[in-house]
């Protein structure tokens, strides 16, 4: 919520106080009526957040107080109005001096709550239209980045043979439906289906037998999708599906198609080096481990990279990984790489050993442990790798986007690797 639009509920709740004090020894005509009205309005208010605040929202879990934006617009009308008769009264020259002066503070102090409200809206949706604009961007990011080349696309697709008969492969909609829009599938029938804004869904395709296929989905956290596909030819075929737990199918004809690429340009003046993407295990008791994983940058003098710390248990399935940013600062020249950084409100030592191997340590704990991170992944289904690195600027950019809710879904194997990436 924005900063000025919290500031003017505060300010509508809390004005009982400021009227109370600017009424008081103010004859006795001045405090009836509207004035008295407005004042137990403030107070009706501020009980009303002093029970949410203390007694619903510590009962409700990740509480989100939608009830706020509906108050102020009562309120924020009712101050207007307030404002503006109180500054047309002050204008009374029958008033004597101190009754203006009172008027008019009055009239300030309830003229700035619609005023911040309204400031705080419009800060409110701006900061919405910027963070659905990087949602926007963090879906293209991802699914370019994803088909960047044979290799990238095989480390995210896995195998896919595109001759033979096979229905796997790239496919474009001949459709006007935009929440089917393109089709990747693999060898293993993995199944990937993108809309026409590249909001995606991920799922399983169950051979019924001759040229019939039908969706799964892989996981109930998301809205499930229904589909069947149709094969008419090794060109083609038939989606029918719908998103939605009571599904109309519609159908949309798919066309085979080469697989995309999205090259990443490099040059001898790019400003940024990926430092690489770092891992460890820990306290592992052979059901349960913990994870370490780091993603670093450099830019002269300025680091910052992704942290993702967690503890696991072999067989599981970690449905919302997202790692943290962290912004590492020097101590000292930053060729001797020796960084601290904080997180949590803990303080850490970051420190390279090799070209291939940092240490880590929380510098508040002396007797705690100190990892050390090598070089590759733990956990897969990240593209922070495949940045793009001309500028500090547009490299951190894409990071945050592509980063923007967006969460990695993870089934913790019994064999615990590290998979080196290559330097893309």
């Amino acid at each position: 919520m924005s900063s000025l639009f919290t500031i003017a509920y505060f300010l509508a709740l809390l004005n009982w106080l400021p009227i109370s004090i600017l009424s008081s020894g103010a004859p006795t005509e001045f405090k009836r009526g509207p004035l008295r009205l407005l004042y137990g309005l403030s107070i009706v208010l501020a009980l009303y957040e002093a029970y949410m605040s203390l007694l619903w929202s510590p009962a409700v879990v990740a509480p989100i107080r939608i009830d706020v934006f509906i108050l102020m617009l009562p309120y924020g009308l009712l101050y207007l109005i307030y404002g503006i008769a109180y500054s047309i009264y002050a204008k009374n020259s029958a008033l004597s001096v101190e009754s203006k002066w009172r008027s008019k503070l009055i009239a300030a102090w309830c003229l700035a709550v619609p005023l911040l409200a309204i400031a705080g809206y419009a800060s409110i949706s701006h900061e919405s239209k910027q963070s659905s604009m990087q949602f926007d961007l963090g879906r293209r990011f991802r699914y370019e980045a994803r088909l960047r080349d044979d290799q990238v696309q095989a480390r995210f697709f896995g195998p896919i043979t595109e001759t033979g008969g096979t229905i796997a492969g790239h496919y474009v909609a001949d459709g006007n439906d935009s929440r089917f829009a393109k089709i990747v599938i693999n060898d293993a029938l993995d199944v990937w289906l993108w809309s026409t804004e590249l909001y995606e869904h991920q799922g399983r395709l169950k051979h019924l037998g001759g040229d019939a296929y039908e969706w799964q989905n892989q996981s109930k956290d998301v809205t499930p999708l229904s589909g069947k596909i149709n094969v008419i030819d090794r060109e083609h075929f038939a989606f029918s599906g719908d998103v939605g737990p009571n599904p109309s199918p519609q159908t949309t004809q798919f066309t085979k198609v080469a697989a995309p690429r999205f090259p990443l340009e490099k040059n001898a003046t790019d400003a940024v080096e990926f430092l690489g993407v770092f891992s460890t295990t820990f306290d592992d008791t052979g059901k349960d481990l913990g994870v370490y994983q780091m993603w670093l940058w450099r830019s002269k003098n300025k680091i910052w990279g992704q942290h993702y710390r967690h503890h696991a248990t072999r067989g599981s399935t970690i449905e919302f990984l997202a790692p943290t940013k962290i912004e590492p600062y020097c101590m000292g020249s930053c060729d001797r790489y020796d960084l601290r950084f904080q997180l949590e409100r803990s303080n850490y030592r970051l420190q390279r050993v090799s070209a291939d191997s940092w240490s880590v340590r929380d510098n508040d704990n002396p007797s705690g442990p100190s990892y050390v991170l090598r070089r590759g992944q733990i956990l897969p289904g990240y593209v922070y790798d495949l940045a793009p690195l001309h500028s500090a600027e547009e490299t951190q950019q894409w990071i945050a986007a592509v980063g923007a809710g967006h969460f990695v879904k993870w089934k913790v194997p019994e064999k615990i690797e590290i998979s080196e990436l290559s330097q893309q």
